[in-house]
């Protein structure tokens, strides 16, 4: 070893020992509980130490210990003669307001609808959940999510096959039909109402439609002569639809991937829209109340129309049967 690797050897080991001390002892008994002996051979074979301590210098450390807040009980025959760690104050514990307010952010996150910030503020959360002493707080930050039933090995495969246009045999669990094997060209992957959906053209139905990612059990590659050309095709027979906005819901309005506006003034607002999925679009339409009035096409406007006359009757049957 030269002059200098020596130099730079002692600089390194320029440390406080007595600091040092207290510090492995507090790791040593945070590990568990520890007699005289055990704590001697420990720095016996510390490679820092590299020797034993006296039965007053342990004491002297965990005097020192006691000081910065720690509650250590003294060997006896309840402990088996051993130094118990019971508290110390070196974690940061959360409380009901903190957990509320970290619980408001995401929720907050997940209405933009960036799913992919909320895996990372996920991955964040799992990280708070150590220091959530109570476990009612820590299920909370690890599980009260909207992503929490995601599988995420098949998510991201589904966004490799999404970008390359791959036909997948997927196994789905229907709430109508229960489990169903399906032919699928997927398209892209949204996030909507705290719900991921897979959207794509559907074989077995011959229709663009989605599915819940939620509910995709397992996907093998399968092979589809044209898959993109069959993709396009539809996607470019989807339905326009144009609707005008007014009132609060004009002032809220955010635009999924399927609207854009078209028409903006201080009175209202017009949105064209692109249906893949006509019921998607109806309940979208039907979330906005009277604010909301469907312009073109004149089709599409009368099947809305006929739609709103059936939820009144049905309104009206159940107001007359609770009377």
């Amino acid at each position: 070893m030269t002059s200098k690797q020596e130099q730079n050897t002692e600089c390194n080991l320029n440390i406080s020992k007595t600091g040092y001390r207290v510090l492995l002892l507090f790791k040593l008994l945070q590990e568990r509980p520890r007699s005289r002996a055990e704590i001697e051979e420990a720095f016996a074979k510390d490679a820092i130490l590299q020797k034993g301590v006296s039965h007053d210098s342990i004491t002297n450390i965990v005097r020192a210990l006691r000081k910065c807040g720690c509650v250590i009980k003294r060997p006896n025959i309840s402990t088996q003669y051993k130094y118990v760690l019971e508290k110390h104050p070196f974690t940061t514990e959360l409380n009901e307001k903190a957990l509320d307010g970290l619980q408001k952010l995401r929720d907050g996150i997940a209405s933009f609808g960036d799913w992919q910030l909320l895996y990372k503020v996920n991955k964040l959360y799992e990280v708070f959940a150590k220091f959530a002493l109570n476990p009612k707080f820590a299920r909370v930050l690890l599980r009260n999510h909207a992503l929490r039933n995601i599988d995420y090995k098949i998510l991201k495969k589904l966004v490799s096959y999404c970008g390359a246009k791959q036909t997948l045999r997927i196994k789905y669990i229907s709430p109508v039909l229960g489990s169903e094997t399906l032919t699928f060209i997927p398209d892209f992957v949204a996030f909507e109402n705290n719900i991921m959906y897979l959207w794509g053209y559907n074989l077995r139905y011959k229709s663009i439609g989605y599915l819940r990612l939620d509910r995709i059990k397992r996907l093998k590659t399968t092979f589809y002569v044209n898959a993109m050309s069959v993709l396009d095709l539809n996607k470019s027979n989807a339905l326009k639809v144009t609707y005008r906005l007014t009132g609060f819901s004009k002032l809220a309005f955010e635009p999924t991937r399927f609207e854009h506006v078209v028409i903006e003034n201080p009175n209202f607002i017009v949105v064209e829209a692109t249906a893949y999925n006509k019921f998607n679009l109806i309940q979208r339409l039907l979330s906005f109340g009277a604010e909301c009035k469907v312009l073109t096409p004149s089709q599409f406007v009368e099947e809305y129309i006929m739609e709103l006359k059936n939820i009144r009757e049905i309104y009206r049957h159940e107001k007359q049967k609770n009377s």
